[in-house]
Parts: C-alpha cells; sequence; structure tokens
C-alpha cells in the first residue's frame, strides 16, 4: 500500500501535533501580552508621577515590539489550529500532496483555509482571517512599506492601534479558540460520524474519499502513467466513471462533493472545465 494522509502518522500528517504546535503558540502570544500589558501600566505609573520620563533605547524597543510579537504568534497559533483540521481534508491522500498544497493552495490564507476545513464563522469572521494574515505576512514582521500621498506617520501610528488594540486582540484570542474547537470536533464527532474510502490502482494511482466527520465530502484522484490517456489531468467523465465504479457511494455524492486531481506538479479541480484549484502565493516563508 502506498504511504497516506493518515492520524497513525507521526507529525505534520497528525491532527493533533498541528494542535500541540498551535497551543504553544497560542500560550506564548498571551503571556507575551500580558507581560506588555504590566510594562505599559507600569510606565503610565512613572509617567503620571514624574513627567518628564526619559526612556532607554532597549525599553521602549520592548514597549513597541512586544504587541506586534504576541499577535504574529497568535496569528500562527490561528494557522497552525486550522492546518490541523486540514489533514482531515486530505485523509487517504498522498503526503507529497498535502504537502505541496500547504506551500502553494494555502499558505497563510486563514480565511481559506477556513473555509477548507467547514468553519461555522468562516464568512463572518474573515476580516478577523484577514487581519491575522496581514499581521503574519507584513504588520508583525515587516516594515511599513511608503504609499504615496499618504503620511508615513500616519501608517506607523495606524499600525501602531492595531497592535496595541486591547479589545481586538481579546476578539483573536476568542476566534482562536473556536477555531481550535472546531478543528478538535473533526472526525472525532459521535453525532458526524466520518467514513473514508481508499483504492490503490496498479499503475501508482489512487482514489480518496471521506464524507462526514464535520466536513464536506471530498474525492481525490490520480492516475499512474499508464491512466491518463494523452491528458493530465484525464477528461473529466473518465474520472467521473472511474470514481463511481470504485464504491456506490461515491456516485450518490459526486455533484455536491469538492473533487480534486492529484497531478504531478500541481493539484486541480475536477470539472468540466477543469481549472486548476486556485493558489495561494503565500507560500510558507
Amino acid at each position: 500500500m502506498q504511504p497516506i494522509v493518515a492520524v497513525k502518522h507521526p507529525g505534520m500528517f497528525d491532527p493533533a501535533e498541528w494542535l500541540k504546535e498551535g497551543d504553544g503558540l497560542f500560550a506564548s502570544a498571551r503571556e507575551l501580552r500580558a507581560l506588555w500589558q504590566v510594562r505599559r501600566r507600569a510606565l503610565k505609573r512613572r509617567l503620571r508621577a514624574q513627567p518628564p520620563v526619559r526612556m532607554a533605547p532597549r525599553e521602549w524597543q520592548r514597549l513597541e515590539g512586544m504587541p506586534r510579537a504576541s499577535l504574529l504568534l497568535l496569528g500562527y497559533a490561528v494557522e497552525m489550529y486550522l492546518k490541523s483540521g486540514l489533514t482531515g481534508v486530505y485523509r487517504g491522500c498522498r503526503p507529497a500532496m498535502f504537502e505541496r498544497d500547504l506551500r502553494r493552495v494555502y499558505g497563510h490564507d486563514l480565511g481559506k483555509i477556513a473555509h477548507e476545513i467547514d468553519y461555522p464563522g468562516a464568512r463572518a469572521q474573515r476580516s478577523d482571517f484577514r487581519a491575522l494574515r496581514q499581521a503574519v505576512l507584513f504588520d508583525a514582521r515587516y516594515p511599513i512599506a511608503p504609499v504615496a500621498g499618504q503620511s508615513f506617520h500616519d501608517q506607523v501610528n495606524r499600525r501602531t492601534a492595531r497592535m496595541w488594540d486591547r479589545r481586538g486582540f481579546a476578539r483573536l484570542c476568542r476566534l482562536a479558540r473556536e477555531v481550535r474547537a472546531h478543528a478538535s470536533r473533526i472526525d472525532r464527532d459521535p453525532d458526524t460520524p466520518a467514513s473514508w474510502y481508499r483504492a490503490d490502482f496498479d499503475d501508482g494511482g489512487y482514489l480518496a474519499f471521506r464524507s462526514g466527520g464535520g466536513l464536506s465530502p471530498r474525492i481525490t484522484l490520480r492516475l499512474g502513467p499508464t491512466g491518463h490517456e494523452g491528458g493530465d489531468p484525464p477528461a473529466y467523465e473518465r474520472l467521473r466513471r472511474l470514481a463511481c465504479d470504485a464504491h456506490p457511494q461515491i456516485a450518490a455524492h459526486w455533484d455536491r462533493a469538492a473533487k480534486r486531481y492529484d497531478g504531478d506538479d500541481k493539484t486541480v479541480a475536477i470539472g468540466r472545465h477543469e481549472d486548476p484549484a486556485p493558489q495561494s502565493g503565500d507560500g510558507e516563508s
């Protein structure tokens, strides 16, 4: 049997490992934020008691850097929780497909992953997912890129306000907890039992089908070098017949299931026009 993404496999193919990574990042984000609040309040007391107060450069660097670092850690924590759910989406697929799509399809696009794992708040909370993605990609990592026609100082002040927003950080922490709770229920909720089917083809291809478990049904196909018949991906009707003939449940789910072809260098949405699966472009930097 070929290697597959499965719960029993260690490391990045085990959803519990992603949750564990996320928990460490989440705890660090909250502790760093709490320490920053203590230092900030202490500075306010000093300013009220004996103005003016001269701050050492290192003291200001901590005051400015800690909220950014806490938001960066929080963004990564939510990303880990979301990607824990992705292991369920790719259950039964090639590990190489999962690793490739993590980088090329999803990257740091938290909103896209939330939609992929059927997180209930994916649409309502998309602005928060965008804010965390922006923090992970730019706001909490890099200097500001000046924008023509805008005051650079105003840009700095707006970013500082976002980083220092106490209520905003608390809201994003609630989001992290909700995402974790959703991801931890995938394939583990007795009220929504999951089923999986995997078939290996003689030429090295495979079929992976899943339904239930808190996720939308998904069908993944890959044909070996003898099964393409002149096309990569193979023709839509050939894939549909192959999948539906493999297992009786697949025919009932075909029209509403997410369908993907695991190609050699990219993942392709299986449809009558066979458009490529959307690419994130974030990468894993």
